[in-house]
């Protein structure tokens, strides 16, 4: 005999955690494809913010006089590269969740490469971080330019630089992705990606360094719109 309850339907059905977990990927997947797209944005302005043009490498007086002069704005830029340097992690595992059922192996080694060399930038933004402390009412501290040579010259560089090297090798790997997978995300991800690389390597004028940026934030962003996807 069927038996009728009172209420049967009226209220909705307590959501099984499995039904939690499959609607809270997708909200996963547009975070962390939000955070990539944040990388090279970040990286874009932390160009237009530094005020000393310059590398951890270059020459230690130069390098503290140009930060003495505009200690605020540097710092400021150095927070900004910090963060660009977290969200590359982002970039990395977003690009191989879009890529990994493509081209699994390829797709491993970019975003494995990305960030090794997110850790890599992530201590460099320290050491500039750090380089605030050496210059104090626009005037270079007693001792920091020894400080600062020693430290290029020492094993802080000497194992930073190599895991910053990384993303020479990460960024030509992930272009090359993007271009095996151009049917997927437009033929132009790839090329916008690796020209946007090329121009932000901080080897050219800020101009168009800062292009270079938002030219990689473009094609970021179409991968990330497959990682989402998926």
């Amino acid at each position: 005999m069927n038996e009728i309850r009172l209420g049967t339907g009226v209220l909705d059905p307590k959501p099984t955690p499995t039904a939690t977990a499959v609607r809270a990927v997708p909200v996963r997947r547009r975070l962390l494809a939000g955070a990539a797209v944040v990388s090279p944005l970040a990286l874009a302005a932390q160009y237009a913010l530094d005020p000393t043009g310059m590398l951890p490498r270059d020459d230690a007086d130069a390098l503290l006089g140009a930060i003495a002069e505009s200690p605020g704005q540097y710092l400021a830029s150095s927070v900004v590269f910090l963060v660009g340097m977290i969200t590359l992690v982002a970039w990395a595992l977003t690009l191989f969740a879009a890529l990994h059922e493509r081209i699994p192996r390829l797709a491993a080694t970019a975003a494995t490469m990305l960030t090794l060399a997110a850790i890599g930038g992530a201590g460099f933004a320290g050491l500039r971080l750090a380089a605030c402390s050496f210059v104090d009412d626009g005037e270079v501290t007693t001792g920091a330019v020894e400080i600062w040579t020693r430290l290029q010259g020492g094993p802080v560089f000497a194992v930073l630089t190599p895991l910053l090297v990384m993303t020479i090798l990460g960024s030509l790997l992930a272009g090359i992705a993007l271009i095996r997978v151009r049917s997927e995300v437009t033929v132009w991800a790839g090329p916008l990606y690796l020209a946007g690389f090329v121009l932000g390597s901080g080897e050219f004028p800020v101009a168009f360094s800062i292009a270079g940026g938002l030219l990689q934030a473009v094609a970021v962003l179409l991968v990330a719109r497959l990682a989402v996807r998926r």
